[in-house]
């Protein structure tokens, strides 16, 4: 009898304990649904990628294949052999590259990663290193600037020096001035007058040098207004203007480029860390701004798009550092956090309607 007893104590218990763990899972099971339901509601919808602010306005900017490196072709004696071998070269990839320029299908990109300013041919899709230029620099690179020679400036904040180098990477000439350069972030030219125009973004003042490297004026000032500046980040020479970005002060002038007077200002409201400008034949000026990961796009001082917004997928960035429009009309940006140079169609009125670029899942 005793043994009975025991036998229906055992299986009660097991009953209960059955019973408990059920109630426990389906406890469990909706708190987790509460949670998800919970964070699904607060979850912002992600941004368009491409977003207008006037409707039926045309588009302007065609996403294409991005750039994260390049095949290093082989040279010498071996090299036909080495091709059968291991194929047509070795494949250097970039780190984090920080500035773009070039001339015609020469493409510069200045990679902080390794310290190394690359030439990729956009014809023949090879990439190469030019000599030791990197050598030569104290700190991460800023600023490029290339001639129609290939010859190319960069700017090496650290230093206190814009360095000059000939089209295969060889040191030529030193850009420094103890009093009134501070800190180079920027470096257009104007071949034509050859003249050397140099932000600072510490001074707050564009330093116009000689192509030989004497200092002769300056542009702006520090200061508050129209013409003046508190913390430079880019220029951009265009015909007879340069445009300059400021991430406190103003944050776009274009200012007359013989004599540094004001002509007018724009973003106001729209910028607000703008890290690089250029302008396309249109006169359509487009400014990359850090603070949402974005590049805004003015025509008559007015914003008429934004590209971007965070993330890795085609069309968005994690922080653009330099922009270069090609004489072919594409648009090149250094997506510095993506380890690669985003590559952009800008779309003239006889391009057919472009394919849009890909928004990211909701």
């Amino acid at each position: 009898m005793s043994q009975r007893l025991a036998r229906q104590r055992r299986v009660a218990l097991g009953c209960i304990a059955a019973f408990c763990f059920t109630l426990a899972a389906c406890s469990v099971a909706e708190l987790k649904s509460a949670v998800t339901t919970e964070e699904s509601k607060q979850a912002p919808r992600p941004v368009p990628a491409v977003r207008y602010t006037r409707p039926g306005d045309p588009d302007i900017l065609e996403v294409t294949d991005p750039l994260i490196g390049g095949t290093q072709p082989m040279s010498g004696i071996a090299s036909e052999f080495a091709r059968i071998i291991v194929g047509s070269g070795n494949t250097i990839s970039f780190i984090k590259p920080v500035a773009v320029g070039g001339v015609r299908d020469q493409l510069y990109v200045v990679d902080a990663g390794d310290k190394t300013v690359y030439r990729y041919d956009i014809t023949k899709k090879t990439i190469s290193a030019l000599g030791q230029s990197g050598a030569q620099l104290l700190g991460d690179p800023m600023g490029l600037y290339v001639k129609s020679d290939l010859s190319f400036y960069i700017c090496d904040p650290t230093g206190k020096q814009v360095l000059y180098f000939d089209g295969e990477g060889h040191f030529v000439r030193r850009f420094t001035d103890i009093a009134n350069l501070s800190r180079p972030v920027d470096v257009a030219v104007d071949e034509e007058r050859g003249q050397v125009y140099v932000a600072d973004g510490s001074y707050s003042h564009i330093i116009v040098f000689s192509e030989y490297g004497q200092a002769l004026y300056a542009l702006g000032g520090r200061g508050k207004g129209p013409g003046k500046f508190r913390a430079i980040t880019s220029i951009a020479k265009e015909k007879t203007s340069l445009y300059v970005t400021d991430r406190i002060e103003l944050p776009l002038q274009e200012l007359e480029l013989s004599n540094g007077a004001f002509r007018f200002s724009m973003g106001q409201g729209e910028l607000i860390w703008p890290t690089s400008v250029v302008i396309d034949p249109k006169r359509r000026i487009y400014v990359s701004d850090r603070n949402d990961n974005s590049i805004k796009i003015f025509d008559d001082i007015h914003l008429v798009a934004v590209v971007g917004g965070r993330g890795s997928a085609p069309g968005r960035f994690k922080e653009i550092t330099d922009m270069w429009l090609s004489d072919a009309g594409l648009l090149y940006v250094a997506d510095s956090g993506n380890r690669r140079v985003q590559v952009f169609k800008v779309i003239t009125d006889t391009d057919s309607a472009p394919a849009p670029i890909p928004q990211p899942s909701e």
